[in-house]
């Protein structure tokens, strides 16, 4: 009986193990994905400040806005 309830710990244990490597392995992703944002962010605000002084900046960052939303539905 004890040996059951070793192998059942062992088994609880192990799934522990795995669970935490997963959560360091999505936490390190969600890391990496926020700085992707951060600087996909930055850009976007550059060129929108490149577009106020250059009306066709705008327009073409507009284009590109519509096309991506529209693929994206």
């Amino acid at each position: 009986m004890t040996r059951l309830r070793d192998t059942e710990l062992l088994s609880f244990l192990q799934k522990d193990i795995d669970l935490a490597k997963k959560v360091i392995q999505l936490e390190s992703e969600l890391k990496v994905a926020k700085e992707e944002v951060g600087y996909l962010q930055a850009f976007i605000q550059k060129i929108a400040n490149i577009g106020q002084s250059n009306p066709m900046v705008m327009d073409v960052f507009s284009r590109v806005l519509r096309d991506i939303e529209a693929k994206s539905k």
